[in-house]
């Protein structure tokens, strides 16, 4: 990617993810929040006047900006994804990429074939934490992560795709491959929970010397965060 800095970027979604982007956004040297794309009139403007960008409820030409950001409900990612791909524009695309493996896997094989770089956010990639542990540990035998917090009634993505993901992903690097076995569970507990949006969320990952378990969690009465890593 070529283009000269500031990049411009178009940021999708005017909610709560969006408004963490826009912030970081705004606030770097590197980048120029372009656009906020939201059909939701009022949160768009006012996302856009705080942060000094333009406000559109659609995004039909995309030669304004050089990357696209895709913070939106999950079930608009693999749309948003798409038409930046298909402008050849840099997406970095909220977690998840789809909420279908399928639909996944198509905007992957859209990348790669258009050669546009696609970037999930996977931000506990980043976590100082984490990068020091995946640095200092060189074979993990046992990991157990726990990450639940109180229920936010603004969040209609299950708790799998929400919070779970991280912590698979984390495994995933450390072992440097799939698991041997994989066994799951879940369960809806709260009024207003609703299909495919599980509350809990519990895996096991089995790998020829190394054990995962991985809890999330959206009832919880307190937020807690923990990461244990044994070699």
């Amino acid at each position: 990617m070529n283009a000269p800095l500031p990049l411009r970027v178009a940021l999708v979604g005017a909610g709560a993810m969006g408004s963490l982007h826009a912030r970081v956004l705004t606030h770097s040297q590197d980048t120029e929040l372009r656009y906020v794309v939201d059909p939701a009139a009022r949160a768009g403007t006012l996302l856009a006047e705080r942060y000094r960008s333009q406000w559109v409820a659609d995004l039909e030409d995309f030669d304004g900006v050089d990357a696209v950001v895709v913070a939106s409900p999950t079930a608009t990612h693999r749309e948003w994804t798409l038409r930046a791909i298909s402008a050849g524009k840099p997406v970095l695309v909220e977690k998840p990429i789809a909420d279908r493996l399928d639909d996944t896997r198509a905007v992957i094989a859209a990348a790669r074939h258009a050669g546009v770089p696609l970037m999930c956010g996977l931000l506990e990639r980043f976590n100082p934490a984490v990068r020091t542990a995946l640095e200092i540990v060189d074979e993990p035998m046992h990991v157990v992560a726990v990450r639940h917090s109180p229920y936010v009634d603004r969040i209609v993505t299950g708790v799998g795709h929400d919070l779970l993901l991280h912590d698979v992903d984390i495994v995933l690097r450390l072992a440097g491959r799939l698991p041997n076995t994989i066994e799951a569970a879940y369960a809806y507990c709260h009024p207003k929970s609703t299909d495919g949006a599980e509350d809990i969320a519990d895996v096991t990952l089995r790998y020829d010397g190394l054990l995962a378990f991985l809890s999330a969690s959206r009832v919880s009465q307190r937020k807690v965060r923990t990461l244990v890593i044994a070699e």
